[in-house]
């Protein structure tokens, strides 16, 4: 039969392996915790850049340069209106 130190010494063996045991759960928390953090951080700037490359789409590019077009027409009118304007007072200085 075991010896009370025989006992005690596989006690405290044990014991220091529960401990051991305990500081890597406690460090694998830890560093599961920190990655976690980054996860969420890259998650946000992840929506955030489908945010902005939502805005960046070609549908809202070419959205942008029909608007653009539309506002360049609409200047080049306006030049022919008062090249319209212009002209027959011009010619009425000539004279």
């Amino acid at each position: 039969m075991a010896e009370c130190k025989d006992i005690d010494k596989a006690l405290r063996d044990l014991a220091t392996k529960i401990d051991k045991q305990n500081a890597c759960c406690e460090a694998n928390k830890r560093e599961i915790s920190a990655i976690k953090k980054r996860l969420d951080k890259l998650e946000r700037n992840s929506s955030k850049e489908l945010k902005n490359k939502d805005n960046q789409s070609l549908a809202d590019i070419y959205k942008r340069l029909a608007r653009l077009e539309s506002y360049c027409l609409s200047i080049e009118n306006l030049f022919k209106q008062i090249e319209g304007i212009i002209k027959p007072i011009i010619s009425i200085f000539k004279i």
